[in-house]
């Protein structure tokens, strides 16, 4: 039987040494309409193509949408149940 820090480590890579090793980002990328609607949403736990995914999100508001409110808006959590269930969700 695998101690429960090697078992981690078999399933994500890491040692886990202390119970911070356990919090994990989630990158919530998200554009929302001028009056607060959630308009489209991915979520991944890998930081760069978040990254990349909010430049696409801001790159294709057109002007006319920037000028009425939209916003791209990149944000973190540590747990799947607070990105929005409507999510695309990349593991």
């Amino acid at each position: 039987m695998l101690e429960s820090s090697e078992k981690i480590l078999e399933l994500t890579g890491k040692w886990v040494h202390s119970q911070e090793d356990l919090i994990v980002s989630i990158w919530v990328n998200e554009q929302i309409d001028p009056s607060g609607i959630l308009y489209s949403c991915i979520a991944c736990c890998d930081e760069d193509h978040a990254q990349d995914c909010h430049q696409s999100f801001q790159n294709n508001l057109t002007d006319e949408q920037i000028a009425a409110g939209w916003i791209a808006r990149l944000r973190t959590v540590t747990s799947w149940d607070d990105v929005p269930a409507n999510a695309l969700k990349l593991d």
